[in-house]
């Protein structure tokens, strides 16, 4: 039937597949590569890279790519800029059947967006064959990037929202070594009485820039609600889980001061993830967050096995 087809294209209209319809202009960037390859090269079937401000006519390989790549965007605002490379070449391993994909060019004050869809048209245990085309470019942020901003993040500090952490907590399979770690604010009524609600504002919003600034691929934050933030962690022994807690809290001091000389602290809660939805981790966590403010706040406490420690 394909066949018949595209002899009925040519018969009919004067038109070969290859030539009229599938490579007919040089405007869209196409290629194939090797997604099992640890640095897959980028093999051009029609296009220009120039065009698009990439020096290359010969073979190049993804890395040759990345120093053109503008990695401070609006999409690696929600997945984290430190992350944004590694995010970008899991997803491309990942492809299994169609994809698409973005990635901001360094263009002036604003990337240039690439709409790249993927497809795999073969795969074996060496190799995994990618078809891509550069469907559009655009020097706006994506509609789909903006949706998803609006869907996943709090309009204020550009944080996940608590919806995002039920999604992920459902989702996940990264439980094992995983904590979930419910932070509030010490004395941010006293912050708002001092300099006010705009000032409170800032406050959220200079620690989510802080938060957003030194992401990790394994340390997911979120914003659930007033001065409260939750942080999802996982690969992350005890012992380590601990230092990044008292990390955070330091974090938060080290904002205050520097934003108004104010001696802000946190009490964070800590609930191990395994074997809990997303209400129970929710749950345990703010009881142990409560815990550290009888402490006197600026503290870490751990729930487990129905105790607090």
């Amino acid at each position: 039937m394909k066949q018949e087809n595209i002899e009925y294209l040519k018969e009919h209209y004067d038109m070969e597949v290859l030539d009229d319809v599938l490579f007919k202009d040089d405007y869209h960037l196409r290629f194939f590569l090797d997604a099992e390859e640890e640095d897959p090269i980028i093999r051009l079937i029609s296009g220009d890279p120039q065009a698009l401000a990439i020096p290359f006519e010969r073979p190049f390989s993804v890395n040759e790519i990345w120093p053109y790549v503008e990695e401070d965007n609006a999409l690696a605002e929600i997945e984290g800029r430190q992350t944004f490379k590694r995010d970008f070449m899991q997803k491309l391993r990942n492809i299994r059947r169609d994809e698409l994909l973005y990635l901001p060019l360094k263009r002036g004050d604003s990337p240039l967006w690439l709409s790249i869809a993927f497809q795999c048209v073969k795969s074996s245990g060496e190799s995994r064959l990618l078809f891509g085309t550069i469907i559009a470019t655009s020097e706006t942020t994506p509609q789909y990037i903006e949706h998803y901003q609006k869907t996943y993040q709090d309009p204020l500090t550009n944080l996940f929202t608590r919806e995002t952490l039920k999604k992920h907590i459902e989702a996940s399979k990264e439980t094992e070594d995983a904590y979930g770690l419910y932070i509030d604010l010490d004395a941010f009524k006293t912050f708002n009485d001092r300099f006010g609600h705009q000032a409170g504002d800032m406050l959220l919003k200079k620690i989510a820039e802080h938060f957003i600034a030194h992401w990790e691929y394994n340390v997911l934050y979120y914003r659930v609600g007033g001065d409260e933030f939750f942080v999802y962690i996982y690969n992350f022994t005890e012992d380590e889980m601990y230092e990044r807690a008292e990390k955070i809290i330091e974090d938060i001091r080290g904002v205050a001061i520097d934003f108004k000389d104010f001696d802000m602290s946190a009490s964070v809660g800590v609930a191990s993830v395994p074997g809990r939805d997303y209400y129970e981790l929710l749950g345990v966590s703010d009881k142990a967050m409560y815990a550290s403010k009888e402490k006197g706040g600026a503290s870490v406490t751990l729930y487990k096995e129905g105790a607090f420690f």
